[in-house]
């Protein structure tokens, strides 16, 4: 009789948890429920960090931070800002509708241009990752402003081919990789991470 009633709860509990995962919302459901609300922020641009920011950020010992790139292979081997780690879309749309990346971490999402770094966005917050920003401009604008000394040089609505002009897959060993702290310090941007702590600015910089 005990071995009986073990069987049956065994298979009611196996019954319940099959339920349950069957109920579970995919993250298709999490898209289309949070849909206007995603696309609302992406069009305000509130969760688009400016290169500057994002450099006083990597300057930052109190700053705990993601950097994810979304590029090809390829792209990320010629070049990619330093500490960046590549994951790609496929993973992100195929990943558990649940938060899968550092709970304690700004995650910030780096493509060529946007396009790809906004998806990105977009499926990991849908998921429920938290602290999720977009590099402005991408790559090139990092470039742009970086390499190129182009101060006030702005986002484009696309990427531009900065990578043409590599011709050694150096990755993170270009010094602009990881600009001196005081690189473009009169660059002006608007802060828009979320940090528990204030980073201090570099002499003569504006921050907001």
């Amino acid at each position: 009789m005990r071995s009986m009633n073990a069987a049956l709860a065994a298979v009611a509990v196996s019954a319940a948890a099959a339920l349950a995962f069957i109920g579970q919302p995919t993250l298709q459901d999490h898209l289309e429920a949070r849909g206007a609300e995603l696309s609302a922020k992406l069009a305000s641009r509130e969760i688009h960090l400016d290169p500057a920011e994002l450099n006083v950020l990597l300057h930052d010992p109190q700053s705990r931070l993601q950097l994810l790139d979304v590029r090809s292979e390829g792209e990320f081997n010629l070049f990619h800002i330093k500490d960046a780690h590549r994951i790609t879309l496929e993973s992100l749309r195929e990943g558990p509708p649940k938060p899968r990346f550092d709970p304690k971490a700004l995650k910030i999402f780096i493509a060529q241009g946007e396009r790809e770094a906004d998806e990105a966005w977009r499926l990991a917050t849908a998921a429920g990752n938290r602290d999720c920003y977009v590099l402005a401009g991408g790559v090139d604008l990092w470039l742009a402003v970086y390499r190129d000394g182009h101060i006030n040089a702005q986002p484009g609505p696309a990427a531009t081919g900065q990578l043409a002009s590599f011709t050694a897959a150096l990755g993170d060993r270009y010094p602009y990789a990881l600009p001196d702290a005081h690189a473009a310090h009169e660059r002006a941007f608007k802060e828009k991470a979320k940090r528990l702590t204030k980073a201090a600015k570099p002499a003569g910089g504006c921050g907001g």
